[in-house]
């Protein structure tokens, strides 16, 4: 007798068929961007509602590639359809004219340019609402803001990290000293353990007062999870541009303090933390030599701790037995961008303001495919909670996504975690992608560029080959270039829809 998953899921491909291809078996027309999408699937061509066959293309994430290539028969079994898997490197996503696929598994950052470029399309709100997808188990940050574009929802979520906080527990906690809860808390922290440090502690207490991930391609985002709670006012959307001129901010008053921070605290540290990676960051603190560090835990990581090595090394087990997590630290100020001045935040406002998009991965329908009934299928399976402890855990790059994960919050941590830190871990998550303020990391067309202007900056800046102040102007001037070689008024459209707004419903600046 099948069982009620299976029927579930039966029920839920007969409606999807049926929401697709409508009374008479045809699609409605393409949406367009700042079109309705409530009900009507975005499609452009004549199909049979379940296909034999579903091609899936996954951008620059071998690992999850390869797991779902090993679970296709689990989908042929449960939808009847077979599925080919293929791989593309993200670089080569920037040329594409065309993707080859129904589906495609992408790094979050790439939805504005997948958007904008058409490749791929909205996903109707009567989609959504299939209990087979249970969207009210979603957090709301990766599940459904960092999934939209403009005022319609093109992804599904595969798990988007942000940066948390590891500390040592046992040593904050046999000195006295609480985790930072503000970024003056932090630097404070560092500074302690740093000057332990120096006067000659035991070898097994930590080396360094904290660790950031300041290499390439993962500065820029470092400065823009300090600067989140500094620069996101709650009455405003714009933070990075001015959404009218689309002049950049980045070289305005709360980037500066951050990177001014950033810059003190990375001056207790070794100078290798300028090619530190986040993978980086979660080997040396679990090698015991740090008392902090930026970054997110993950299962998929070789290079961090692992059940074996965990016992290989006092220090090690030292390490991985204390750790703790906190959410990145808030900031009790704010910057004006009217009055431009600082001011208190009301009580009611939160001082932590998560950065989105650092990482993650999410999928989409591709524009023009013959079968997107079966191809929202898909991905309804591969975002379940059963299949994504499966798949989504396979990449460094995702975590948690669902409320109903926090339920094996093993699952999303290295292996040989103490139950209690992953649980720890779960629950930072969970109140980070529930805060009611967040920033996006750039994501629209050229991404990549703004991005890599901002890692210099940070660079130049913590190297001391410029003032925090003059890297951050040098890196507006880069950032106003890329904008004009790119097309100012298609970049302002741009970044209109990625904060969430369509062009012809803008209201003033709030």
């Amino acid at each position: 007798m099948p069982s009620s998953r299976t029927i579930s899921l039966v029920t839920a491909i007969v409606l999807a068929a049926a929401l697709y291809s409508g009374c008479n078996g045809s699609e409605s027309p393409v949406a367009g961007h700042g079109s309705s999408n409530s009900g009507s699937a975005a499609g452009d061509n004549k199909s049979p509602a379940t296909p034999a066959n579903l091609r899936l293309l996954v951008v620059g994430d071998t690992e999850l590639a390869q797991r779902v290539t090993r679970l296709r028969a689990e989908w042929s079994a449960r939808a009847g359809t077979s599925l080919d898997v293929s791989e593309i490197a993200r670089a080569d996503l920037a040329n594409a004219k065309s993707l080859a696929a129904d589906v495609v598994i992408y790094p979050s950052s790439e939805l504005g340019t997948l958007a904008e470029r058409r490749l791929i399309r909205p996903l109707p709100v009567a989609w959504l609402a299939q209990p087979a997808y249970h969207e009210p188990d979603l957090f709301e940050l990766p599940g459904q803001r960092e999934t939209a574009w403009g005022e319609q929802t093109y992804a599904v979520p595969l798990g988007s990290p942000v940066f948390v906080c590891f500390y040592r527990a046992d040593l904050f906690a046999s000195l006295g000293r609480t985790p930072p809860r503000t970024w003056d808390e932090y630097q404070q922290a560092a500074e302690f353990f740093a000057a332990r440090e120096k006067s000659k502690t035991p070898a097994a207490d930590a080396q360094s007062g904290t660790l950031e991930p300041l290499a390439a391609g993962w500065a820029g985002n470092v400065l823009l999870a300090r600067s989140a709670a500094y620069a996101k006012h709650r009455d405003y959307y714009s933070t990075l541009f001015d959404k009218e001129s689309l002049e950049p901010r980045i070289a305005g008053e709360p980037f500066v303090r951050a990177l001014t921070e950033l810059v003190a605290a990375a001056k207790l540290g070794p100078k290798s933390q300028l090619s530190d990676t986040p993978a980086d960051v979660r080997r040396e603190f679990f090698a015991g030599h740090t008392a902090m560090g930026l970054s997110w835990p993950t299962p998929a990581d070789n290079v961090a701790s692992t059940a074996g090595a965990l016992t290989e090394s006092k220090t090690l087990a030292s390490a991985a037995t204390a750790v703790g997590f906190v959410e990145l630290p808030g900031s009790p100020e704010v910057f004006n961008p009217r009055d431009r001045q600082w001011m208190r935040r009301k009580p009611d406002d939160e001082p932590h303001v998560p950065l989105l998009g650092i990482a993650g991965r999410m999928g989409s329908i591709v524009r023009g495919t013959p079968s997107g009934a079966s191809a929202f299928e898909l991905l309804i399976w591969l975002s379940t909670d059963e299949w994504s402890a499966q798949i989504s855990t396979s990449s460094p790059a995702t975590t948690l996504f669902r409320r109903s994960q926090m339920v094996h919050p093993d699952r999303w941590v290295e292996s040989g975690m103490p139950q209690a830190a992953a649980k720890q871990y779960v629950e930072v998550a969970a109140r980070a992608f529930s805060r009611p303020g967040w920033l996006f990391s750039p994501r629209l067309p050229g991404h990549e560029e703004y991005l890599a202007a901002l890692d210099n900056a940070v660079r130049h800046a913590v190297d001391g080959s410029a003032t925090p102040a003059a890297a951050l102007r040098d890196a507006a001037a880069q950032w106003q270039k890329i904008t004009d070689r790119i097309g100012r008024a298609a970049q302002k459209l741009a970044y209109t829809r990625s904060i969430g707004l369509e062009p012809q419903s803008e209201s003033g600046d709030k």
